[in-house]
């Protein structure tokens, strides 16, 4: 069930069930005002008009018997509301595992994929607490996640056998976009 409000300039706003599967409601781009398969009314191309909206996800670990291990956190698994594009990605450190990360043989990094491809990954070896770090994404049109796809951002983390236990949370921001 959709609703549609009417009255506005330039288009109508149109909000319907699948707005809610984020939490957030967005605008459809297709009824966004002056918004064209081909970007902006009198624009040459490559343009588009929408409010980019931001899905976070928190990881949080400890890895007291050491060994590698992958953590997965699915955005989207498979039901994808509608068809998006991730516009940047960042992780910030929130606890560093007491500075394990930058010993010897030790290793993290972080993923993302949308579910067909990767769309870019980061090396955050060497991060301290409450650094930030942009992911590097890949501009070959795999940042585009489609209607009914996933979105998953992946860990993997390498931490040697100490005997302690350290915890390791990290926080990834994506800044999306619905496109058509």
């Amino acid at each position: 069930m959709s609703l549609v409000v009417l009255g506005q300039s330039a288009g109508p706003t149109q909000l319907s069930a699948n707005d809610d599967v984020f939490g957030l409601m967005t605008q459809v781009p297709e009824g966004a005002v002056k918004h064209s398969p081909g970007g902006l009314t009198g624009a040459t191309g490559n343009t588009a008009f929408g409010a980019p909206f931001t899905l976070l996800t928190y990881f949080t670990t400890s890895a007291p018997s050491g060994g590698a291990e992958t953590l997965t956190k699915a955005l989207a698994n498979a039901d994808c509301p509608y068809k998006l594009r991730v516009l940047k990605a960042r992780v910030t450190m929130i606890d560093e595992a007491n500075g394990r990360l930058r010993e010897a043989a030790n290793s993290c990094s972080v993923s993302i994929d949308n579910g067909d491809y990767a769309m870019g990954a980061v090396d955050i070896s060497d991060m301290r607490q409450l650094e930030e770090r942009n992911v590097v994404l890949n501009r070959i049109g795999n940042e585009e996640v489609d209607t009914d796809n996933s979105l998953q951002v992946q860990v993997h983390l390498r931490l040697g056998e100490t005997g302690v236990t350290d915890t390791l949370t990290l926080l990834v921001e994506l800044v999306c976009m619905r496109v058509i």
